[in-house]
């Protein structure tokens, strides 16, 4: 399994959970920072993993992070209630 693989398969196995880079590399992979910029860079932009600013799952710090995983659905319609 390359260093891409590992990282999509981590973030596959964590649906909607934002990580950093810095966690991914250090505590979670093993990968340089480096590494893995390049590999989240190619993938944020390619559903359905997401990328931007907000709090780390793992270090909980806010700082760019991806995840895997759709937003989630929005809720059905309702129908209006009509007046008798």
């Amino acid at each position: 399994m390359d260093n891409a693989d590992r990282v999509e398969t981590f973030l596959t196995d964590h649906p909607g959970r934002f990580y950093c880079n810095r966690c991914l590399s250090d505590e979670l992979l093993g990968l340089t920072v480096a590494q893995v910029n390049r590999i989240t860079g190619l993938l944020g932009s390619v559903p359905p993993y997401r990328q931007g600013k907000m709090i780390c799952t793992h270090c909980r710090v806010d700082r760019q992070c991806v995840a895997c995983g759709q937003e989630p659905p929005l809720p059905e319609s309702v129908e209006p209630v009509q007046s008798l």
